[in-house]
C-alpha cells in the first residue's frame, strides 16, 4: 500500500507541475496551432495519474493475514544522518539540499508508518468509494439511454436525412452512426460509443446550411473518438475519485473537445459561413444536456468558442509540432517521476536487502517458537499468541524508530532497565529514583539471526 501512496504522491506533485507548463506555453501555442495538442495532453496526464494503481493487484494478492506474512527490511545507510550532523554543526554549504532531505525523510517515514498500519481501511475506503462513484455513473447512464431511447423515433425529413448523409460522405465516415429524433432533448446529443447515434431535437428549426453545420460538429466528435475518450476519462474518475486534479483535467478535457470540433467545423470556411456557424452555437449551446457529447456551452464559454472558430483558419495545422508537443510532455513527465522517485529512494543497495521471518501464531502454538542458529527463540509477544502455554521468545517482534520492524533483545532491556533486581518495597523506591534521573533506553533491533543489527528501538523514560 505505501508503494501506491508513494506514487500517488510523485505523479501527483509532476501532473501538477505539467499543469502549470501547460498552462504557461497555452495561450500562444494554441493561438498558433489550436487545441488538439492541449486534448491529447490531458489524455497522457490522466494515464500518467493512473499508474500508480497498476499497485493494486499485487496489493490485494498480499493481503493475507499477519501469521503468513514476511517483511523486507531495508537497511538505510548512513547518508542522512551524516548530513543531519553537518546540519547540527552549522555546515551550510549544502543547507537547502539537507532540509530538503530532511523534510522528504520524514515524509517518507509518516507516510510508510500510515500506510502499513491503515492499509486495509484505506483499501475499504477506497472500493467503497470506487463502488458509489461508478454505481452513481451506471444511474446517470441508464436514465439517459433510456430517456433517449423511449423518446426517440426515426427522422423522415427528407432535408434533414440529405444533410446528414452529405456530411458523413464529405468526412469519409464508414461505420454505421444513425439518426434520431428525441422529444425529450432541446440541443443535438450524441451517444453511443460502438454505434453512435446523433439525436436531435424534433421541433428544432434550422436552415440547410446550419444542419450541415450542426451534424459536421457532432460527427466530428465520432471520427475523433471523443465518445471513447470521455469513457476512458469517467473510468479514471471512478477509480481515482478522491484525486482533485482529475476533475480539473476532466473540466478542461472536455471543453477542448468541443473547441476541436469547432476548428475543424470552420477551418475551410468563408468569413460570413463562420458567422453563420457562431450563430448556430448561439441557438443551441447554452442549454445544458446530460448526453456524453452535446452541443453544450456555459455562458462564460460562449465568447471563447466564437473567438475560436474566427481564429481556426488563421491557424497552422503540424502532425509534427502535435506529436512533438506530446513526446516532450511525456519526456517531462518520465523525467519529473524517475527524478523524485531518486530522491525518496532509500539509499539501499541490493546487498543490504535481508528478508525479516516473522513465524505465524498457528505455527508458534503447534511447533513453538522458532530457534535461530545462537539458540535463542523469536517472534511476536506471547501475550499476542492466545495460548497460556506459550512462554515469551528471547527476541521479541517490535517496531522501532522510522517505522522499522525487527525483534528486540529482552535481556538485553533487563540488563540496562534493571528491574529484575527488584524484590522488596525498598528495592522498588531505589528503583523509581534511579530510573527518574536517566534517560531514555536505547537497545538495536536485529532480525531473527540475533546479530544482523537493522535498526534502533527507544524506551521512553
Amino acid at each position: 500500500m505505501r508503494m501506491i501512496m508513494r506514487d500517488m504522491l510523485i505523479v501527483t506533485i509532476v501532473a501538477g507541475l505539467l499543469l502549470v507548463f501547460i498552462h504557461i506555453i497555452s495561450k500562444k501555442v494554441i493561438f498558433k496551432y489550436g487545441y488538439y495538442w492541449r486534448k491529447l495532453s490531458w489524455i497522457l496526464l490522466l494515464y500518467m495519474l493512473l499508474f500508480p494503481v497498476c499497485h493494486l493487484g499485487n496489493i490485494f494478492i498480499n493481503l493475507k493475514s499477519q501469521e503468513e506474512q514476511s517483511f523486507v527490511v531495508e537497511i538505510r545507510d548512513n547518508h542522512t544522518a551524516k548530513l543531519n550532523e553537518n546540519h547540527n554543526l552549522g555546515i551550510s554549504e549544502n543547507q537547502f539540499f539537507t532540509r530538503s532531505l530532511n523534510k522528504m525523510e520524514s515524509l517518507k517515514t509518516g507516510l510508510y508508518r500510515f500506510s502499513e498500519k491503515y492499509s486495509t481501511d484505506i483499501l475499504w475506503i477506497w472500493a467503497g468509494g470506487m463502488l458509489v462513484f461508478e454505481s452513481f455513473h451506471i444511474l446517470i447512464k441508464r436514465k439517459v439511454n433510456r430517456s433517449l431511447q423511449l423518446f426517440s423515433k426515426e427522422v423522415k425529413n427528407n432535408d434533414i436525412l440529405s444533410a446528414f448523409s452529405m456530411t458523413q460522405k464529405d468526412l469519409n465516415i464508414r461505420r454505421p452512426v444513425q439518426i434520431k429524433y428525441c422529444e425529450q432533448i432541446e440541443s443535438p446529443v450524441t451517444s453511443g460509443i460502438f454505434l453512435p447515434t446523433v439525436y436531435i431535437p424534433e421541433n428544432m428549426e434550422l436552415s440547410y446550411f446550419e444542419w450541415r453545420t450542426v451534424f459536421r460538429h457532432e460527427l466530428y466528435h465520432c471520427r475523433a473518438y471523443d465518445l471513447l475518450c470521455k469513457q476512458f476519462i469517467e473510468f479514471v474518475q471512478v477509480v481515482l475519485w478522491f484525486h482533485p486534479l482529475v476533475y480539473y483535467i476532466k473540466k478542461h478535457a472536455y471543453e477542448d473537445m468541443e473547441y476541436v470540433c469547432d476548428e475543424n467545423v470552420t477551418r475551410n470556411m468563408c468569413h460570413f459561413n463562420v458567422k453563420k456557424y457562431c450563430s448556430c452555437i448561439l441557438k443551441i449551446a447554452p442549454i445544458r444536456q446530460e448526453g456524453i457529447t452535446a452541443f453544450r456551452s456555459s455562458k462564460e464559454k460562449l465568447k471563447d468558442r466564437i473567438d475560436n472558430c474566427f481564429e481556426a483558419k488563421k491557424r497552422k495545422r503540424s502532425g509534427l509540432f502535435v506529436i512533438g508537443i506530446n513526446l516532450l510532455i511525456i519526456i517531462l513527465c518520465l523525467a519529473g517521476t524517475t527524478g523524485l522517485n531518486y530522491l525518496w529512494a532509500e539509499d539501499v543497495s541490493e546487498e543490504t536487502k535481508v528478508e525479516l521471518i516473522i513465524p505465524s501464531a498457528t505455527e508458534i502454538i503447534q511447533n513453538g517458537y522458532p530457534v535461530n542458529e545462537k539458540g535463542e527463540t523469536y517472534g511476536p509477544a506471547s501475550y499476542w499468541i492466545w495460548d497460556e502455554n506459550v512462554i515469551q521468545p528471547d527476541l521479541q517482534l517490535a517496531e522501532g524508530e522510522n517505522g522499522v520492524t525487527g525483534y528486540i533483545r529482552l535481556s538485553e532491556i533487563d540488563e540496562l532497565d534493571g528491574h529484575n533486581n527488584v524484590h522488596m518495597p525498598e528495592d522498588a523506591v531505589e528503583y523509581m529514583k534511579r530510573r527518574a534521573g536517566e534517560g531514555d533506553i536505547t537497545v538495536n533491533m536485529y532480525l531473527q539471526d540475533g546479530e544482523t543489527v537493522i535498526g534502533k528501538f527507544v524506551i521512553q523514560n
